[in-house]
């Protein structure tokens, strides 16, 4: 039996995909390539000319009015979110990839309206986490210290214990008790 060319090996799965039905992900992982490979092969000129691709009309764009998300796993992403994942991770419960977050956050400061709800409800469902955390903390108790932990760890640029003290720190001086500081350190000079 003759071995096949990596030529033969791609137009195969291109072939496999295209016209066998079988999905891109599984025949990518049988040839040991990642899925977009296969689409890369398929625009290619001489695997489109060894299947007579050419001939053939490209398929059709999905239509626009496909909705992102469905409206199932979108409750699912916005509760994982309540209960405190952060909008990255909580993308992997719906099977999406964390970098789908930061997509449709650009895409919704482009104007995207499916991309503008999507980011919509999923910041106010982190808002909501947060004021959770938040009620529960000052209400004190038994299981206080939780929340603390998540909103430390989500939100340390305003919850964690050098942001605290930043912040003491800048209300403990007016701005000339500041310059005094400064210049008894010798990094400023009064000009006469």
């Amino acid at each position: 039996m003759a071995r096949r060319t990596p030529f033969e090996a791609q137009v195969d799965a291109v072939r496999r995909v295209r016209f066998g039905g079988e999905v891109a992900l599984s025949v990518a992982a049988s040839v040991g390539v990642n899925a977009r490979q296969i689409y890369r092969w398929e625009r290619d000129p001489d695997v489109r000319r060894a299947l007579a691709l050419d001939d053939v009309p490209p398929p059709p764009p999905p239509p626009t009015d496909t909705p992102l998300i469905g409206d199932t796993d979108l409750k699912r992403l916005v509760d994982a979110v309540r209960d405190g994942m952060a909008p990255h991770r909580a993308l992997r419960i719906i099977g999406r990839h964390p970098s789908t977050w930061k997509i449709w956050q650009e895409r919704a400061g482009r104007g995207v309206e499916d991309c503008k709800r999507i980011v919509d409800m999923v910041t106010r469902a982190d808002a909501e986490m947060e004021r959770s955390c938040v009620v529960s903390i000052r209400k004190g108790g038994l299981g206080w210290q939780g929340p603390a932990w998540l909103l430390e760890r989500r939100m340390p640029e305003v919850y964690s214990a050098d942001a605290a003290a930043e912040a003491a720190a800048i209300d403990d001086f007016s701005p000339a008790e500041l310059l005094e500081v400064i210049e008894a350190a010798g990094l400023l000079e009064r000009a006469l």
